[in-house]
């Protein structure tokens, strides 16, 4: 009857929210601040907009956003409008994290802020102007060529998956897929499980399998000691998957470090499509293995593995706040080429760009 959701549990995150947000003043003020400057930043961009000048935005969506990509969103009023969203999610983010006693508990991230802070996300993106057919301009000029026959089509699509749901069917296509045939079905088995992750061991059913095999880094460490978003979770699935889909292993590899026979890191070099010159990818070292130098070891493997190939210099893109991973490619031999504040994974940072000349 509720999906799922303890109406209980949920309640109770909020009251602890807002009871610890009603006895911190100073968040209070700082939130205020934050309404005055961005309200004053969406009053500017209005007034250059209305006299017809070309202005930047006030806020950027996420690398990994592309609800707001479409041309028409850059045209009044679809661009007060997006604009006026982001800056009201970015408001509510701050407003639901960093508030003291739900903030920080003990040492690790309290459950509370994460549940307010993903539920409040959520019904944001309800009254997203991109979920809206009258505010979205795609859907309107979609809407305009094909003379409303979209709708239509849309309308039929809902009416079969609510009648699918009702009835406990299947979702529409999935009568298409049969194990065996059109899905894999490999037997399997948990050989490592904590709070984070399950790691699955296949058995093989061909004669030859990878040599590695492929751990994906859990990107929730990353919220968990940086208060980082979701946003950086997706931004870790959609470079394993590319990895995965397009690796050449000649030039390309990703290295997996164990611990008493547990993986506890990893890293990975891909082709950065620039002439000579190789990417470093997701440099991870679990927690409890930290202090055995496996990030120093990894680094110079992944170098080791990229002088062989022949690759002429190795770059990568790191955040100021990764103090560890940066003394590590320092003592490599990295250097700071570049560096650019931007706002990602729910907070300001400061991207640095890092390279290595192998020649």
């Amino acid at each position: 009857m509720t999906g799922g959701i303890s109406p209980s549990s949920l309640a109770l995150a909020y009251v602890d929210w807002l009871s610890h947000l009603a006895i911190s003043p100073g968040h209070q003020m700082r939130l205020a601040g934050k309404v005055w400057r961005k309200g004053a930043r969406l009053a500017r961009y209005a007034g250059q907009c209305a006299g017809g000048e070309a202005s930047e935005p006030c806020i950027e969506p996420l690398p990994q956003d592309h609800r707001f990509a479409y041309e028409g969103w850059n045209r009044f009023p679809f661009n007060m409008m997006y604009q006026g969203f982001l800056l009201n999610q970015q408001f509510w983010y701050n407003a639901t994290t960093g508030v003291r006693g739900v903030f920080h508990h003990h040492g690790v991230f309290h459950h509370h802020e994460k549940v307010v802070e993903f539920v409040t996300r959520q019904m944001l993106y309800i009254f997203s102007p991109s979920n809206n057919p009258f505010t979205n301009p795609e859907v309107l000029e979609r809407t305009r060529c094909e003379g409303r026959v979209n709708l239509a089509r849309g309308f039929a699509n809902f009416l079969e998956d609510f009648d699918r749901y009702i009835g406990d069917k299947p979702p529409a296509g999935t009568e298409n897929f049969n194990v065996g045939e059109d899905l894999a079905a490999t037997p399997g088995k948990v050989v490592f499980r904590n709070r984070l992750i399950e790691l699955i061991q296949y058995s093989p059913t061909t004669e030859t399998v990878q040599r590695e095999p492929v751990l994906i880094v859990p990107a929730c460490l990353y919220t968990g000691e940086y208060g980082w978003d979701d946003s950086f979770e997706a931004l870790v699935a959609e470079i394993v998957a590319t990895f995965l889909q397009n690796v050449d292993p000649a030039r390309e590899a990703c290295f997996i470090a164990e611990l008493d026979g547990e993986p506890v890191g990893a890293i990975f070099l891909i082709d950065s499509g620039e002439e000579g010159t190789a990417k470093i990818r997701l440099l991870h070292v679990e927690a409890k293995a930290r202090g055995h130098g496996i990030g120093r070891r990894l680094v110079a493997e992944i170098v080791r593995f990229a002088r062989e190939r022949g690759y002429a210099r190795v770059k990568l893109w790191t955040n100021d706040v990764l103090i560890a991973a940066r003394r590590i490619y320092q003592g490599a031999g990295f250097k700071l080429v570049e560096e650019e504040p931007h706002h990602s994974f729910g907070h300001d940072l400061v991207g640095q760009i890092w390279e290595l000349d192998l020649s």
